[in-house]
């Protein structure tokens, strides 16, 4: 009785080796000679052997080099060659690979296939794998098109995650409530007159869909009565709510901070700042240089 072929499947031996590509240069009409070198143990190549004599390439190829599956690292290159000429003294740039398990026409390896590769089995999504066009294999310089509906995500299918980004806002964005209190702006920081009591605002634009995660202040005392605080407000219709207030708690310089999770949606924000160089003490300082807020993106339609 013949077996089903799910076990003729399975007991075929596997394949294993390193598929090198080659894009000929000029002129495309000479041979290649392929070279190997195993790995010196420190990540460069031992001494270069020749294991292959190719005909003409008159486009970019794959030949595959079958090898044990060891985990080793094989380093290639190779030339153009010709009879009547010299060989040439120019080597490609050293490519380096690992032995992988290769099946289809792969698993006789050797020269098997001049660009374009087709596969010989389709992937399960019937997709298709992204690659860099460069040699380097660091980056590319290839643009990535994708539909109008879809978006870049973060993470993977299984894990989707987030990315944390920071929006600053200045101290010279803030502006006073009245003009019943003087004020002062510098090059570093806003304060309200001697004496006085000032409230500022500053508008918050966030996309819709990035959750804030925490409101970051950085501001100064001169004495411990002095007033440095900072609210983040949320306005939905003619209503307002806090949503976290920082405060200002020593003296001299100071980056204060307090969390929060707020998912933004249609409504809006704004952050009141007070400070108040009103109160005991001899001085009479009270400053803000920045307001900062966090917040987490899922994908790269979101964010600014």
């Amino acid at each position: 009785m013949a077996l089903p072929q799910k076990f003729i499947d399975g007991l075929q031996p596997e394949s294993h080796g390193i598929g090198i590509n080659m894009i000929p240069g000029t002129p495309s009409t000479f041979q290649v000679e392929l070279q190997r070198a195993p790995d010196n143990g420190g990540g460069s190549p031992g001494a270069f052997a020749t294991i292959a004599h190719l005909g003409p390439l008159p486009a970019a190829a794959v030949y595959v080099d079958l090898l044990p599956n060891d985990g080793a690292y094989r380093h290639y290159r190779w030339r153009h060659i010709a009879p009547g000429y010299d060989p040439s003294a120019n080597w490609c740039a050293v490519a380096r690979g690992i032995p992988t398990r290769v099946e289809g026409a792969a698993a006789a390896g050797g020269l098997i296939s001049i660009y374009p590769i087709v596969r010989s089995k389709p992937m399960s999504d019937g997709k298709y794998a992204l690659k860099a066009s460069d040699t380097v294999g660091k980056e590319t310089d290839d643009d990535l098109f994708i539909a109008t509906a879809k978006t870049v995500k973060v993470g993977t299918v299984a894990s989707p995650s987030s990315i944390t980004k920071t929006l600053r806002i200045h101290h010279a964005e803030f502006v006073p409530a009245d003009q019943t209190s003087a004020w002062h702006y510098g090059n570093l920081q806003v304060q309200p007159g001697n004496l006085n009591f000032q409230s500022f605002w500053a508008p918050v634009v966030l996309p819709p869909g990035v959750t804030v995660t925490r409101l970051r202040m950085r501001a100064y005392r001169q004495t411990t009565g002095k007033i440095a605080e900072a609210t983040l407000w949320k306005v939905v219709s003619d209503a307002t709510s806090s949503l976290v207030t920082i405060t200002h708690n020593t003296t001299g310089w100071q980056t204060k901070e307090g969390s929060l999770s707020q998912l933004v949606g249609g409504e809006a924000y704004t952050i009141e700042l007070s400070l108040s160089a009103q109160g005991a003490g001899a001085g009479v300082d009270a400053r803000l240089q920045y307001v900062e807020l966090e917040y987490t993106m899922p994908d790269y339609s979101k964010g600014v």
